[in-house]
């Protein structure tokens, strides 16, 4: 069909804007393919020499070398398609550019973190990519980077006057560690030795290409370097076998495989005695020096290179360790800890990546063992909806400029973190609950159709909600305190301290609230219809 007038996406059929040419057969005509080698910024080309760059053929006009598309020195030849050969002549290899699958994928951390694969790290290139990596969870952490290493002689090729260098020699390739922590004993292979406070590291370098015979028959070291070597460790047996925290082979083996495994561990006898803990509010931030009764370990790790019989006149990279990403050996990318916390449902132990910013989401409907969606907690979370939406207006104690902690309801809703608490002070915040609503609801236990609890916000386990010497919260904001049904309130109760096992939340830790969406009920219940008019109002 040919079309009277240009309008993108229309489909051809016959009528107003395509006029009907008649059948035809066959299949569209397709590019040609790349035939000629794909060109190199290192080597050097004579005037008529072919060349394949970024979907087209080209055609040298001088010696010059540079990029085709760019400068003036190609003939534009044409589009093509296909991968371009490799010159035999020019030592070029290349490796699979595809990320290999993975086959020792751990399994979900906590039972419900989904785990890094290689395929999900590329999807996040842009993250990846830079110093710090991409943090997808507490458990898994990726990075991408590149590994380049040059030579040239000096020499002229030939007898040309006048001198054309000979080509640069040269190795490529892209690197991708993935790191995985764990909590408790999913996922390890005790007999092995394995521990909770273990960090396995998995190294992929794909994408490899060299060109030249000289660095096929060099070596490449691919390593990870761990910080604070005081409290932390490289593991250096497992299950009878040497473990090494690099690996170095020629780079002939690497193209053919290209994957290693390094491993790491935090002991919890080498943990220091104190330490120190962080509690934010807004733009400051208070530090303390305390006890560390969770037997908390900080270490970074790192990936390095480097190729260590590399001819000494190489350029770009030498025999000198390099980083992945960045060039400082100090730029930390990323930050792990490990713990041993003392309260009874973390005593397996476990680590985490460090800088990730920890949410416990809110979801008021559930699935139950058939399969059926109920309403859970709903009380619960429509307390937590106005506490965070509307707490001047919907919460009480009445305030009408009442702002209150760890609200985070994209766009427009962002009130900072909460601080976990110890659990003995947990249960003092709760007490003061207690007496707070049976002042401002006298009799609430026993109100109404069902037993009723008193629900606070911000939680009795937070730092937000504990009272300074003066009475008032240790943080800017205030509080909310609704009675509810007890069912309700104790539900969550537990799934805020199964939030707490699960990202392995520890005293100090901050962490934020999130909702999967509005709370049934068009509208919200007000506070007078949800937890009902208090008596005293303040």
């Amino acid at each position: 069909m040919i079309a009277d007038w240009v309008d993108e996406g229309v489909e051809p059929t016959a009528g107003e804007f395509w006029e009907d040419l008649g059948a035809c057969s066959g299949q569209p005509p397709t590019d040609p393919p790349c035939t000629a080698y794909e060109w190199s910024m290192f080597a050097p080309y004579y005037v008529g020499e072919q060349v394949a760059w970024d979907g087209h053929m080209w055609e040298a006009k001088d010696s010059r070398g540079q990029e085709p598309g760019v400068h003036a020195a190609w003939k534009d030849l044409g589009v093509c398609s296909g991968e371009p050969p490799l010159s035999a002549k020019r030592g070029q290899t290349r490796s699979a550019a595809a990320l290999p699958d993975m086959p020792n994928v751990p399994p979900k951390a906590s039972g419900m973190f989904d785990r890094m694969t290689p395929a999900k790290c590329a999807e996040r290139a842009n993250l990846a990519g830079r110093p710090q990596g991409w943090l997808m969870n507490r458990f898994s952490w990726c990075q991408m980077g590149k590994l380049d290493a040059y030579y040239s002689s000096g020499k002229c090729l030939g007898n040309t006057t006048p001198c054309i260098p000979e080509p640069a020699e040269y190795y490529k390739a892209d690197v991708m560690p993935i790191g995985y922590t764990f909590n408790g004993v999913e996922g390890r292979d005790q007999p092995k030795g394995d521990t909770a406070r273990d960090i396995v590291v998995e190294a992929f370098v794909y994408n490899q290409s060299t060109y030249g015979n000289m660095p096929p028959g060099n070596k490449l070291t691919l390593g990870m370097d761990i910080g604070n070597k005081t409290r932390c460790e490289h593991v250096t047996s497992r299950g009878g076998q040497t473990v090494q925290n690099h690996r170095t082979a020629l780079i002939s083996s690497w193209i053919i495989d290209g994957w290693a495994t390094f491993r790491f561990r935090c002991p919890h006898g080498k943990a220091s005695t104190k330490r120190i803990i962080e509690w934010l509010d807004g733009a400051n931030g208070v530090k303390e020096y305390v006890a560390n009764d969770e037997l908390v370990s900080f270490t970074s790790i790192k990936p390095y290179a480097n190729f260590p019989d590399w001819p000494v006149k190489a350029l770009g990279i030498s025999r000198h360790t390099k980083y992945i990403t960045g060039t400082d050996k100090w730029l930390v990318g990323n930050i792990i800890r490990c713990d041993s916390a003392v309260e009874s449902d973390y005593k397996a132990g476990g680590c985490v990546f460090y800088k990730t910013n920890p949410a416990v989401h809110w979801k008021p409907l559930v699935t139950n063992k058939a399969g059926t969606k109920t309403w859970d907690i709903i009380q619960a979370y429509q307390h937590y909806w106005n506490a965070c939406l509307d707490p001047d207006a919907q919460t009480w104690p009445d305030n009408p400029a009442k702002d209150i902690a760890g609200c985070d309801i994209p766009p427009s809703r962002d009130t900072g973190y909460l601080h976990r608490e110890k659990e003995k002070q947990a249960g003092s915040n709760q007490d003061a609950t207690y007496v707070k609503c049976s002042r401002m609801w006298p009799g609430y236990p026993s109100s109404g159709d069902y037993p009723k609890q008193c629900d606070e916000y911000p939680f009795a386990s937070t730092r937000q909600r504990t009272l300074a010497p003066d009475g008032t919260s240790h943080f800017y904001g205030e509080w909310s305190f609704c009675p509810i049904r007890a069912n309700d309130n104790e539900k969550a109760g537990l799934y805020l301290k199964r939030y707490y096992h699960s990202d392995r939340v520890l005293y100090s830790d901050k962490f934020r609230n999130r909702f999967a969406s509005p709370p049934s009920g068009d509208p919200v219940p007000a506070r007078a219809q949800l937890c009902g008019t208090p008596s005293v109002a303040n």
